[in-house]
């Protein structure tokens, strides 16, 4: 198995992401400060050119995603033979948002127009009510995927928000009639709303850091 990391970084001083970052040990592509869609276009990119990588590991911006993390989707994913493994994030840092796990187990409705927060629309799992790997419809959460798998089901993103493209692709993905599977035991920290947005405001830059 050889595994490229995606890493969105749209935001500045997320410390604690960018600490557990550099413990991971395979090669990472890091985009920093690109708009939405442009950011998926550039990682699909470099994905389709690089076929030495058997599995890429999909990171959104502002989610800790540990050395332990990488180790556990990496197992599951060759123990189980599975093509896809996510792990579980709380929705954000309210109340409600830690009571509530950012992924769904039952189809459900969603207007492929709408753009803005649409967490309240969605019917989120309950933290703890699933535990080892299960299937889901879709999760928002970071996941491991085989590389051709990951080029047949996408995150391409649309309009100018980064928050419909895991429903987008779960979706896809259950009317192909494949299974998304996740580890709900792994449970990873989701700083929604933390650090400062630098896309309009810094140079944007891409960085293709091999692991020694």
């Amino acid at each position: 198995m050889r595994c490229l990391l995606i890493y969105l970084k749209p935001k500045d001083e997320l410390y604690e992401v960018d600490e557990a970052l550099k413990e991971i040990p395979c090669d990472k592509l890091i985009l920093k400060y690109f708009p939405y869609p442009t950011v998926y276009k550039i990682a699909m990119k470099t994905i389709k050119e690089h076929e030495e990588y058997s599995h890429i590991i999909w990171i959104q911006n502002d989610i800790v995603f540990t050395k332990e993390a990488f180790n556990r989707l990496t197992r599951g994913v060759q123990r189980n033979s599975l093509t896809i493994l996510g792990a579980s994030m709380n929705v954000d840092l309210s109340p409600d948002g830690l009571s509530k796990c950012a992924f769904t187990t039952k189809k459900f409705d969603f207007e492929s127009g709408y753009m803005g927060f649409i967490g309240s629309k969605i019917p989120y799992a309950k933290h703890g009510e699933y535990a080892g790997i299960i299937r889901v419809y879709h999760n928002g959460g970071p996941f491991i995927a085989e590389r051709e798998f990951f080029l047949k089901f996408p995150l391409r993103g649309f309009g100018k928000s980064g928050y419909n493209a895991d429903i987008e692709q779960g979706q896809n993905i259950y009317r192909e009639g494949f299974d998304y599977f996740l580890d709900a035991d792994l449970h990873l920290k989701h700083l929604r709303y933390l650090g400062t947005m630098q896309v309009g405001k810094k140079e944007p830059k891409v960085e293709f850091i091999k692991y020694e």
